[in-house]
């Protein structure tokens, strides 16, 4: 739950989600912030994702047993992206009047392939739910726990779960993140799409 920049769906996960996991589970707010060393792999990582790269990030994250990868923004109704000026006033108005819509716009983040990748049980806003579409959608409860804001017990999978069926939902998560979309599986979906075929 480390989250830098400030986004809609991370807020509502912060007021409504993390305080019932807190019940169950001790929440960790750490921001790697020092750079990594002068030279090798891990700076040339830090330099090209942004200063976002920390071995000690990826380290934690391998100990961790439920990780938060919510991002995006609830577009509302009559907008469906948030990428001009008037659709993002429109929508800075609506969230500010306590507006929260069924669709999620640029939910997508880097936490969330990172956390499966690690076989933390991921939390994300659920797919289905907020209209969030994949080439190759999950399943909430399969692999990774969707969580539906309107629901006052919105992370109830999560908190009455027993260790051992949260950890299988994760472990499904990192097959599924590893068969359909590692690089090999990722690059054969793009040349489908161009035409070609293996």
């Amino acid at each position: 739950m480390n989250f830098r920049v400030a986004q809609p769906v991370r807020r509502t996960a912060a007021e409504l989600v993390f305080p019932i996991l807190s019940k169950r589970f001790p929440l960790d707010s750490t921001i790697d912030e020092q750079p990594v060393s002068e030279s090798g792999q891990d700076r040339t990582y830090w330099e090209a994702t942004g200063r976002r790269h920390y071995p000690t990030y990826f380290r934690r994250l391998r100990r961790t047993m439920v990780c938060a990868a919510f991002g995006g923004y609830f577009a509302p109704g009559i907008f469906h992206s948030t990428e001009n000026l008037l659709e993002r006033a429109f929508y800075s108005l609506a969230w500010r009047l306590g507006k929260r819509t069924h669709t999620i716009m640029q939910f997508d983040s880097w936490r969330f392939w990172e956390s499966m990748a690690a076989g933390c049980l991921t939390l994300q806003a659920d797919y289905k739910r907020y209209g969030c579409l994949l080439p190759v959608e999950p399943d909430s409860e399969k692999q990774y726990a969707g969580i539906d804001f309107e629901k006052r017990d919105c992370a109830q999978f999560i908190f009455e779960s027993d260790l051992k069926t949260l950890s299988a939902v994760a472990g499904e998560g990192r097959r599924w993140a590893e068969e359909h979309y590692a690089p090999e599986a990722t690059a054969r979906r793009l040349l489908r799409l161009l035409g070609y075929r293996n």
